[in-house]
């Protein structure tokens, strides 16, 4: 993903933003009030549908370009993760589930909440069980009806089949890390 190691602090937040603006692969919210838990499953699964990328919450953006101060925002009561994946689960079909991290900030009661999405093997991800596919152009998520993404996928075929290959190369490590772990010894047998 973008982040190399999974972010800890808000210097590593702050770091990622000299380096990010928002675009193809990256999307900054100020808050997470009512207007962003509705467009989470928009902007995840148009993530998903195209190359990945990562939602920060918790960074103020104007045109695309974070600005200072990056202090992160108040964090509502509820345990974030578990928000996060109820409405990714309730408003994706087939349902994505993202890498979320809460990192704290330095300003006292502030948090950054990270969303990290893979690119989906299971593409294309409908929202709110309608014919409507967002993938990511540029710094925004487009609609796509159902019937287009084929000819869509076809016509990208993501260049020559990278795509295929690339997530392939990943299942196939995953599958041989599991395979790998499988055959491990089982200490509690010893």
């Amino acid at each position: 993903m973008l982040f190399p190691v999974v972010p800890t602090n808000a210097a590593n937040i702050r770091a990622f933003c000299e380096k990010f603006d928002e675009g193809f692969r990256v999307e900054y919210k100020s808050v997470f009030d009512d207007s962003v838990r509705r467009a989470l499953p928009k902007i995840v699964s148009s993530f998903a549908n195209s190359r990945g990328g990562v939602l920060i919450v918790g960074v103020n953006a104007q045109n695309g370009v974070p600005q200072n101060p990056i202090e992160g925002f108040e964090p509502p009561a509820e345990e974030l993760p578990l928000t996060v994946e109820n409405l990714c689960l309730q408003g994706i079909n087939p349902p994505v589930f993202p890498r979320t991290t809460i990192v704290a900030s330095d300003v006292a009661g502030r948090v950054f909440l990270v969303i990290e999405v893979d690119e989906s093997w299971e593409a294309p991800h409908a929202i709110e069980n309608s014919r409507k596919v967002y993938v990511r152009t540029g710094n925004a998520a487009n609609p796509y009806d159902l019937a287009e993404v084929d000819r869509l996928i076809s016509s990208l075929n993501w260049y020559g089949g990278e795509r295929n290959l690339r997530l392939s190369a990943n299942e196939c490590y995953a599958w041989r890390e599991n395979d790998r772990l499988k055959r491990l010894p089982n200490p509690a047998a010893m």
